[in-house]
């Protein structure tokens, strides 16, 4: 599909970022990136609650940018999309997916029949003498995918695949692109965290694939919230404290208590994220983590790096750059890592 316009989005809690790009010769180009905010009570944890107000504000933001295309990628991740990791034995495709289909219906309490399930094969092993897969399953509810179709067909764009943030990554790393200047090695094992306004997208990728994967139900809302409860504030005055607070400078005077609030929270995300390294690393004896690169909404946070380093004695860098990607004119002075996703979701063309 050379050439192609195509607009990926990637729809969050707090903002929505549209990417404008095509394929030029196995490359992505990158025509334009915006981040907007996403329209209150549109959406609520991946589930659409008003099409009709999220259509009209994202038309109306897509005609004002000039961002106009052919097909349409949403990529997304939310706690109410399910991910399972599961092994089955090596069988044929049509057996597999009623085995999947079993499965589920055992580990989940939901009603199969409202939902859509579908998988990735991530590794074929013998145990026991026995052939078997080892699985990525996904689970979306069929109503919260037909209102995804439906906002494309609303907004004038051909629908042409729903993606996660986490599988887009993955595509990224498996383009060999340079990630802060340093090519990514078959043999490491390196974690993305996607730090979100309400969730933390926590993803391992081993051999350029995309190993394991979870979200955790916290992000940077939790310090906003936290803030301006303390100094009785609006939520959009504590974001600014928050942006302004430095870990070395103010830990006195006025800031102690955003020092409490901020480090507290954070001792939270990294508990939860460690018992999720702990499990990864007891799935295989041979299952590591080499480097973690932190970005997203609330990777801002000053010397968060440092911290994360310090706390989980793993090497942690903000993402700050990927390279190479072909960019046009207006997105030569653009920050492309806040739209990862969107560039990732796009590689399948």
């Amino acid at each position: 599909m050379v050439n192609k316009k195509i607009i990926s989005l990637d729809i969050g809690n707090e903002k929505i970022k549209i990417v404008k790009g095509r394929n030029c010769k196995n490359n992505i180009f990158i025509e334009n990136a915006i981040s907007i905010d996403t329209p209150k009570n549109s959406i609520i944890d991946g589930n659409i609650i008003n099409i009709d107000l999220l259509s009209s504000y994202m038309k109306e933001n897509l005609y004002k940018n000039d961002l106009k295309g052919n097909r349409g990628i949403i990529t997304l991740d939310y706690s109410s999309i399910i991910t399972r990791e599961i092994n089955l034995p090596y069988v044929k495709e049509e057996e597999l997916k009623r085995m999947i289909k079993y499965e589920i219906e055992q580990l989940i309490p939901i009603n199969i029949d409202d939902y859509v399930i579908d998988y990735k094969k991530r590794e074929e092993f013998i145990e026991n003498n026995i052939k078997k897969l080892r699985l990525l399953v996904i689970v979306m509810s069929k109503k919260a995918i037909k209102d995804y179709i439906k906002l494309l067909k609303n907004i004038k764009l051909k629908s042409y695949s729903l993606d996660l943030n986490s599988n887009a990554i993955s595509k990224l790393i498996s383009r060999n692109l340079r990630i802060n200047g340093k090519e990514v090695k078959s043999n490491e094992t390196i974690v993305f965290l996607d730090i979100g306004y309400r969730n933390i997208n926590i993803n391992i990728i081993s051999n350029y694939i995309s190993d394991f994967n979870r979200i955790i139900e916290c992000g940077s809302r939790d310090i906003d919230t936290k803030i301006a409860n303390y100094f009785n504030i609006k939520l959009s005055e504590a974001k600014l404290i928050k942006e302004e607070f430095d870990f070395e400078k103010n830990n006195t005077n006025s800031f102690n208590g955003v020092s409490n609030i901020i480090i507290d929270i954070l001792d939270d995300w990294i508990s939860q994220i460690d018992r999720i390294f702990s499990y990864y690393k007891k799935l295989s004896i041979t299952n590591r983590i080499d480097e973690i690169y932190v970005y997203g909404g609330g990777s801002k946070l000053k010397d968060l790096d440092k911290y994360f380093k310090n706390e989980f004695n793993i090497k942690t860098y903000i993402l700050k750059d990927i390279s190479p990607l072909k960019k046009g004119k207006k997105v030569k002075n653009i920050d492309l890592t806040k739209y990862l996703n969107n560039i990732g979701a796009m590689i399948r063309f």
